[in-house]
């Protein structure tokens, strides 16, 4: 009987060392991983800011002939139907369509706008040294 006893107070330890040094390594794991994670950072999409060469497209809901893509120009300046020149480097899609949509309440009741960047032209990269083709390259 203490055979079976000691056998049973024996396998209860090993059982016991054995799950916490599995969740032991678990838990490393998972802190290896969300330290990885951490170090990744995504900017959204809001962040972007419009550049010159930039192609974008401006849609307001119900008024086709206000809607088109555009590209920014080199003075960093958009056209805009109603509006005419609307500065567009430097800002956010969402900063661009919030004073669209607030100037074109003068002409429409409410208007909802959309500015999406098309093609972002204005990043762009550089490649230097001794390659094969060195030179400014967009960013895609």
């Amino acid at each position: 009987m203490k055979r079976i006893i000691v056998w049973f107070l024996l396998l209860t330890a090993l059982c016991s060392l054995a799950a916490t040094g599995s969740m032991a390594w678990a838990a490393e794991g998972t802190e290896q991983e969300s330290s990885a994670a951490q170090e990744v950072e995504v900017s959204p999409v809001e962040e972007y800011e419009i550049g010159k060469g930039d192609v974008l497209d401006i849609s307001v809901w119900r008024e086709p002939m206000l809607s088109g893509e555009t590209v920014v120009r080199n003075d960093g300046m958009i056209t805009v139907a109603l509006l005419g020149d609307v500065k567009a480097v430097g800002r956010t899609p969402m900063e661009l369509r919030n004073e669209i949509q607030t100037r074109l309440k003068e002409f429409i009741g409410e208007p909802a706008v959309t500015v999406t960047v098309r093609t972002p032209a204005s990043q762009k990269f550089y490649v230097v040294g001794e390659v094969r083709t060195p030179g400014e390259y967009d960013l895609v």
